[in-house]
């Protein structure tokens, strides 16, 4: 998903694959990796208006139908796991 002025977390990513290859998944975090209570970035968001403005672009998929395709058709990659292989 490329700046779909959607936000959504690594978290409910991950359950969303996750239905879409039915199986059931936990996402472990990292206390060390996660952002400091103090900083100043609140949350990360990819923000469509400058190419929408400047070239009239705007995302034609959301992400629900770009990971139901992702399923349907497989990886392009050599040896990539798609949800069919688990």
């Amino acid at each position: 998903m490329w700046a779909s002025d959607e936000e959504i977390s690594i978290g409910d990513l991950v359950q969303k694959i996750g239905m879409l290859m039915g199986k059931s998944v936990k996402v472990a975090s990292d206390r060390q990796r996660l952002r400091p209570q103090n900083s100043e970035v609140e949350r990360l968001w990819a923000d469509n208006r400058k190419a929408r403005d400047l070239i009239g672009w705007a995302p034609q998929t959301t992400l629900d139908d770009g990971l139901a395709s992702n399923d349907r058709v497989g990886y392009s990659k050599p040896g990539a796991i798609s949800a069919r292989s688990l």
